[in-house]
C-alpha cells in the first residue's frame, strides 16, 4: 500500500522512498523508509525540484 496517496496514486507499493537520502546520512532502516507507488514517488521528487 502506497504511503503517499497523492491524487495520481495507484495504491501499489512498488518503490521504497528514503525520508533522509542515503547521501545525506540516511539508512535503510525501516524508520527511514516509506512504501510508495511509482507515480507518487515520481511526483514527490518532481515537486521537490
Amino acid at each position: 500500500m502506497c504511503e503517499f496517496g497523492f491524487d495520481c496514486c495507484t495504491g501499489w507499493a512498488e518503490h521504497v522512498h528514503h525520508e533522509i537520502k542515503l547521501r545525506n546520512g540516511g539508512t535503510h532502516d525501516l524508520s527511514n523508509l516509506k512504501s510508495t507507488c511509482s507515480k507518487c514517488h515520481h511526483k514527490y521528487h518532481a515537486d521537490k525540484k
